[in-house]
């Protein structure tokens, strides 16, 4: 269980039986957030002027308790302390920002963790991001109006796992790994296509949940990298593609993401109602 949480240098910390664990150990040295190893302090004139936006379960999901979760710049709106950072994670720990209700005794391996994901505002461009615990699978859906830019990721169609590399000193060849089986293709290739479709590059026999072609990947010239979209270049896919976020990611109105098996949305807010 977790103790009061206790301050060493700028480091906030968490004791448990089994040690300390530091939530702030993956962002530390991240200059979106620390500012001479201090995070930052958002203002109310920079929250007045940035749009927040809502997270809510999808598919009568119910990760938030049925709460619509609404974040601004200075980050959960309910929030005393304005750092831009919103911290989600288990019930054990009281002092995250956001605890999540899902079920603990399939994911208990994960109840040590101090936090799964964190959200925050970044000054500089000003938009949000989200950033998952390294230890935290976290999935976003391919949305068909954003370039999706690959170079060492990981997506899953249906139950299938693939791994991506892209090669930059091998003339930006690709390698896609799936089932102890490595496909290598040269940019000149262009389009590669992954689907039921016998003549697809990869094809995925025996996948009912799978579409004539599933995922196209593609190499742009003019901007010398590799881009995944879901569907063919003319038509989506029936039941998406799903990209594992490795690293900090841009938020999007829109945006659709899965942790636990719960799926959840990002919404722009226009207005927030004022309750007297």
């Amino acid at each position: 269980m977790y103790s009061k949480k206790t301050k060493q240098s700028d480091l906030t910390l968490f004791k448990s039986s089994n040690g300390f664990f530091n939530f702030t150990l993956d962002i530390s040295n991240d200059e979106d957030i620390i500012d001479n190893g201090k995070i930052r302090k958002i203002t109310d004139d920079e929250i007045a002027k940035i749009k927040p936006f809502s997270i809510s379960c999808i598919n009568g999901g119910n990760l938030f308790n049925g709460n619509e979760i609404i974040i601004n710049a200075g980050g959960f709106i309910n929030k005393k302390i304005k750092n831009g950072i919103t911290l989600f994670g288990n019930h054990v720990n009281n002092d995250l920002d956001i605890q999540l209700n899902y079920n603990e005794i399939k994911y208990s391996v994960y109840d040590h963790l101090p936090y799964f994901f964190m959200i925050f505002y970044k000054r500089e461009s000003k938009k949000y991001y989200i950033k998952p615990n390294k230890e935290i699978y976290i999935y976003m859906k391919i949305q068909r109006n954003k370039k999706n830019k690959i170079y060492k990721d990981v997506f899953t169609i249906g139950s299938n796992l693939f791994t991506v590399r892209t090669l930059k000193t091998r003339n930006n060849t690709i390698e896609i790994s799936f089932n102890d089986k490595t496909y290598k293709f040269p940019k000149e290739k262009s389009e590669i296509t992954i689907g039921r479709d016998k003549n697809c590059d990869i094809v995925l026999l025996n996948e009912k949940d799978v579409s004539r072609i599933q995922t196209t990947i593609y190499f742009d010239l003019k901007e010398d990298e590799w881009f995944i979209i879901d569907g063919s270049k003319e038509k989506e896919s029936t039941n998406g593609t799903w990209l594992t976020l490795m690293n900090t990611t841009e938020i999007y109105d829109n945006m659709i993401l899965e942790i636990f098996g719960e799926r959840f949305i990002c919404r722009e807010v226009y207005e927030i109602q004022k309750v007297n």
